[in-house]
Parts: C-alpha cells; sequence; structure tokens
C-alpha cells in the first residue's frame, strides 16, 4: 500500500480549479504524477498537511499526456 497524496491544480491567481487524490509509493512518483497531471500548470502536491511541491505554470513541449482520451 501507497503513501496518499493530494494534487491541487491551480489558475493563475492561485484558486483551485481540480483535485487529484494520487497514492504511490515513493514521493518521486507522486511528484512526477503530479507534473503529469497539471499538464504545465500551476499545482500544490501535499501529503497530508505537508506541502511536498508547488509549481508555476510551465510550457511544456509535444502533446497532451491525455491526448489518447480526446477525440479526434
Amino acid at each position: 500500500m501507497g503513501t496518499a497524496y493530494r494534487l491541487a491544480i491551480l489558475d493563475a491567481t492561485g484558486k483551485t480549479l481540480d483535485r487529484f487524490a494520487l497514492e504511490t509509493t515513493d514521493e518521486a512518483t507522486a511528484l512526477a504524477d503530479a507534473m503529469a497531471l497539471a499538464e504545465g500548470r500551476p499545482m500544490e502536491l501535499w501529503r497530508g498537511d505537508t506541502l511536498v511541491a508547488r509549481t508555476t505554470a510551465q510550457a511544456l513541449p509535444g502533446k497532451s499526456v491525455f491526448a489518447r482520451w480526446r477525440k479526434p
């Protein structure tokens, strides 16, 4: 069983746009998963009451990681 993390996708003002629950075996995997879900948008990753990471908007090259689920 892994460790529970919470991901908050933020807008430019820091307001929460979306939330995700993640469970992974280590912090590095949680951060990688969170960054993939955020798709370059600002985000915060939490483990309980502890802020693990906060990022600002980032330009990502290539297609979205969710492109395979979108209709053509």
